[in-house]
């Protein structure tokens, strides 16, 4: 596994986030949180609005029976829109933040992400609740998940302007794909930023020196290894693949990353979602991008294969390669270290 630091958070932040998901029961959810720290994961993902909150209760009941608080950094998250609209307002920042630390049972979290943004509000009001929050102890790092580049841009310069603590992280869908525009609903307003459409922001982030960690890296199911270019059409014309699949990844840039993505695999002796998460891991290695990588299964065995992957990392040129079909890789022998499982199932999909 590979680690990276965010300033304001004094721990090893794995490169790989563990992210949320639904469980059975209690028993197997810590058992599974168990094997993930064993793996090497210290980072969790959770979110205010993630099973009516259920995931921050079993996050703080498991680091509080296992008494590992300090081992383990939170990523949680609040403002997300409501029933009523837009949510993003100091007030409910706050009443997100605190119910999130009771249920956690800890008086901070490590980094503290605005899930939503609201563009007609001003930055000002909710760059000063983050502050005092901050101040209060209560986050020790904060940014926003679903903003645009511009937008973090406007936050840090009022909190330069200030003399307040600027965001220091984002989380945009991140993967080797790139996210067509769509009207989709859970997409909507939520920028993506790979691609050659997001290269602009990735050099924003990377210029500014804002960390990234990034969700969906699989495309939720186009990298998970059980559709290649091959397969595509037959698959399309039969309408197999979800409308909001096709209308966020089908076109023809893309399913050359897929089958690159598929080569690359072959030659490291990878799987298909390995090669999409060693993708955003291997950027921060090569100076590209502070990214992170969310990483979601409730199979142990998948997310020990996962953090494998990350223990090497791509060269610049196989990045090149990966992203844009440049100068093809020398073919490499494959590891049987890093052979894991070949596809993610259908639960495991959506929170990819």
């Amino acid at each position: 596994m590979r680690y990276g630091t965010i300033a304001g958070v004094d721990k090893p932040l794995s490169r790989l986030v563990v992210g949320a998901r639904g469980f059975a029961d209690e028993g197997a959810c810590f058992a599974h949180f168990d094997a993930c720290l064993e793996a090497g994961y210290t980072v969790w993902d959770t979110a205010r609005s993630y099973y009516d909150g259920e995931t921050d209760r079993l996050i703080g009941r498991w680091m509080r029976t296992r008494g590992i608080r300090e081992r383990v950094a939170v990523l949680a998250k609040g403002c997300m829109d409501g029933p009523g609209g837009k949510r993003v307002t100091p007030r409910e920042l706050e009443a997100d933040l605190r119910a999130s630390l009771h249920d956690l049972d800890t008086g901070s979290v490590d980094l503290f992400l605005l899930h939503r943004d609201d563009p007609e509000g001003e930055v000002g009001p909710i760059v000063e609740a983050l502050h005092g929050h901050w101040e209060a102890g209560r986050i020790k790092a904060y940014g926003a998940s679903n903003w645009s580049h511009a937008r973090i841009g406007e936050a840090n310069a009022y909190a330069e302007r200030h003399g307040l603590r600027p965001f220091a992280v984002s989380g945009p869908q991140l993967s080797l794909l790139e996210r067509k525009a769509t009207e989709i609903h859970w997409w909507r307003d939520c920028p993506g930023i790979g691609g050659e459409a997001g290269q602009p922001a990735r050099k924003w982030y990377r210029s500014n020196g804002i960390a990234v960690v990034g969700y969906s890296v699989l495309g939720v199911g186009f990298l998970d290894g059980s559709l290649t270019p091959a397969l595509l059409p037959a698959r399309l014309a039969a309408g197999e693949l979800p409308a909001w699949s096709v209308d966020a990844w089908v076109n023809d840039a893309n399913t050359g990353r897929l089958g690159r993505a598929f080569e690359m695999a072959e030659r490291k002796g990878l799987t298909v979602p390995q090669v999409a998460l060693r993708y955003v891991t291997s950027l921060a290695a090569n100076g590209l991008l502070d990214a992170y990588a969310i990483a979601a299964s409730g199979r142990a065995d998948r997310m020990a294969d996962n953090a494998i992957a990350t223990d090497e990392d791509f060269t610049a040129d196989e990045i090149a390669w990966l992203e844009r079909g440049d100068a093809p890789p020398e073919r490499e022998p494959a590891s049987d270290r890093q052979r894991g499982l070949t596809t993610i199932n259908d639960e495991e999909r959506s929170a990819c």
